[in-house]
């Protein structure tokens, strides 16, 4: 702050060299303060050292206005200093998504407990999404960056077998954000035909992989079926409208819509209200209606156009 404040002298005092002195606005540098922010807010994402940041940068702002107030001549117990901290809204989606990858291959390890019992540790099968997605990026990736895949090999076999068939790019989730477990799901749903019948084939020959057993095992369960669709689910009629009204906020407040950070908490109880009616009635989940209009009444002055708008270019354009 204090590296910034120079800045804005040097700036001011180069302009008066230039030009005349009447002819700016440039503020003096003692108006670069924190106590700019008194009501406003703060926002970090949600590790711990991030929010003991936020707590503390927070009591820094409530400090610096109220030794202004002092230098003002206004009495302490007169300051009203209000400051909102916030968590980050697109590293928030990412906990829910974290936490429902794990809890969904929680409950898929005690329902096929038997079945991957049997099945020999050598193959590595597993129910986590993100580890299956970057098994079929090694195998199937086009650009064949995995010297075990076979994504050259996939890519000439498509154009033979399947001309003009649209193949989805499916996005790898190691060690990156954890909603492209659920963004590449909905990927490998689409994509399992070509997937399947290719693996079959190849195995039929008398291939030895582990990587493309691995797969077939996987893209056959239909258990591993049903999870890739459930979270294709979740991406579409949740993920996308969270991220685009997580990066868009400050856009949507200037376009004269009632919004801003602190709407995002609107958006979230538009979800719990979903989810304790799917959880009445599991059915509701596979209603494309319902899931669909989970953030409709998400403004109170009516229908926020700029979402509906992204979502009908992302599914109509």
């Amino acid at each position: 702050m204090k590296e910034k404040q120079k800045l804005l002298d040097s700036w001011r005092e180069m302009h008066v060299t230039l030009f005349d002195a009447s002819t700016h606005d440039i503020p003096a540098s003692s108006e670069l303060c924190f106590s700019k922010l008194n009501k406003g807010g703060t926002m970090t994402d949600t590790c711990n050292a991030a929010r003991k940041f936020n707590s503390k940068i927070a009591e820094h702002i409530r400090e610096v206005c109220k030794q202004k107030a002092i230098e003002n001549g206004v009495e302490v117990t007169e300051v009203n200093v209000m400051v909102q901290q916030q968590d980050c809204h697109n590293h928030l989606r990412n906990v829910w998504i974290g936490a429902i990858t794990k809890r969904m291959s929680a409950y898929l390890d005690e329902l096929l407990a038997c079945d991957l019992e049997s099945i020999h540790f050598r193959y590595r099968v597993t129910t986590m999404m993100d580890a299956v997605l970057r098994a079929i990026d090694k195998e199937f990736s086009l650009p064949a960056n995995y010297p075990k895949g076979h994504g050259d090999q996939f890519k000439h076999w498509l154009k033979l077998h399947h001309p003009g068939a649209l193949l989805v790019p499916v996005e790898r989730s190691s060690g990156s954000r954890q909603d492209l477990a659920v963004e590449g799901a909905a990927a490998v749903y689409w994509n399992r035909k070509y997937y399947v019948e290719f693996l079959d084939e190849q195995l039929r020959g008398g291939k030895d992989s582990i990587l493309q057993e691995n797969l077939f095992m996987v893209l056959t369960s239909m258990e591993m079926v049903s999870l890739s669709r459930l979270f294709s689910i979740l991406h579409f009629t949740i993920c996308m409208p969270m991220r685009f009204l997580a990066g868009q906020t400050h856009i949507i407040g200037s376009l004269g819509y009632d919004w801003s950070p602190k709407s995002m908490g609107k958006a979230i109880d538009a979800i719990e209200d979903a989810m304790i009616k799917i959880e009445s009635d599991g059915s509701q989940f596979l209603d494309e209606a319902f899931m669909s209009s989970i953030f409709c009444k998400i403004n109170d002055d009516g229908p926020l156009e700029p979402l509906s708008e992204f979502m009908t270019y992302m599914f109509g354009k």
